[in-house]
């Protein structure tokens, strides 16, 4: 039900089962387990000449360890702690697509205990990734998370993904673009294949015909038909990136100020009062509102929808006879 059972997370602890994984994701770089406990850098696979078939199953091997370790310390931050000397080591697997990304945000995510740890370091690492990684969707979500612990924002952790991500890196933003006519646009920061579309799914809609070559980078695509018609290996990155900017804002007034160049109120207000809201599905809904509640503090930046503007079948009627 993925509901965490602690007895057995601790057994596997107990047992020292976290040190063999590790000792096993150390063995193809070739690193010891006490090198791995400190601060390597530039470790790379040796695989002396290994078959394809070898190194598939070894990276295969390695994503199973980080998943296990993942579980092993899910939901319990005293149990994270346990691998808090390897985290350099960690962050030196991250470009081998082993989800290392997964372990270390669930390591961080509202543990008050590691926090620290989530130096400026670490932050440039995702950024790093991020940029020279298509899928950036993993590591723009542990940004958003590291921002906030327990309910709190960490100001320097928010500062600092201000100046690497909104600042320094542009190119990771997903431009939104408000038209004369009203209508949010987003612009395709990547070229997108034909065959990353299921045709099943674009049947009876207004998507229009897709070219045999895809998509063009730079393409505008009106802001419902991105979010409902295109995979969510494109338009996950934008939904990671409403977190972010909800995240990175939050009781933070120089981060507010950033978010606002990049989403101003007047395209919020498009977005959630103009003929994208009915189409938006609830989850977009709710990702607009959360940046909303994270950099207008007067709510009455956006216009709320009155019930004038509302088609008359969806006013209620009252039952007073005597109101006229």
């Amino acid at each position: 039900t993925g509901v965490p059972i602690r007895d057995h997370q601790r057994v596997l602890l107990d047992e020292n089962v976290h040190m063999v994984l590790l000792d096993l994701l150390a063995a193809p770089f070739g690193v010891s387990l006490d090198e791995a406990r400190g601060s390597p850098t530039g470790t790379s696979p040796t695989n002396g000449g290994a078959s394809k078939d070898v190194i598939k199953a070894v990276h295969s091997t390695c994503v199973l360890a980080y998943r296990l370790l993942k579980m092993m310390i899910y939901g319990n931050t005293s149990f994270a702690c346990k691998l808090t000397s390897f985290i350099p080591f960690m962050l030196t697997q991250m470009g081998y697509k082993f989800r290392v990304s997964d372990t270390l945000m669930e390591m961080f995510m509202d543990n008050s205990t590691l926090v620290g740890h989530v130096t400026e370091e670490v932050l440039r690492g995702y950024v790093k990734h991020a940029q020279s990684n298509k899928n950036q969707i993993r590591y723009a979500k542990f940004l958003a998370g590291v921002c906030i612990c327990n309910g709190q924002n960490m100001l320097q952790i928010q500062d600092t993904v201000c100046r690497l991500v909104l600042e320094e890196l542009p190119d990771l933003i997903v431009p939104l673009r408000l038209g004369e006519d009203k209508m949010v646009r987003v612009e395709l920061t990547a070229a997108v294949e034909r065959k990353e579309f299921k045709a099943d799914k674009l049947k009876d809609t207004d998507f229009p015909p897709i070219p045999e070559e895809g998509l063009p980078k730079g393409m505008l695509v009106p802001l419902d038909q991105y979010c409902k018609q295109l995979p969510h290996s494109v338009n996950g990155n934008l939904e990671a990136l409403l977190t972010l900017y909800a995240r990175v804002a939050q009781n933070n007034a120089r981060a507010k100020d950033l978010v606002l160049s990049l989403v101003p109120c007047d395209l919020l207000q498009a977005v959630l009062c103009g003929p994208h809201h009915n189409k938006l599905p609830d989850k977009w809904r709710a990702q607009f509102y959360d940046v909303v509640g994270a950099v207008c503090v007067d709510f009455s930046q956006i216009r709320v929808i009155s019930w004038p503007e509302l088609d008359e079948d969806l006013v209620p009627q009252s039952n007073n006879p005597l109101a006229a």
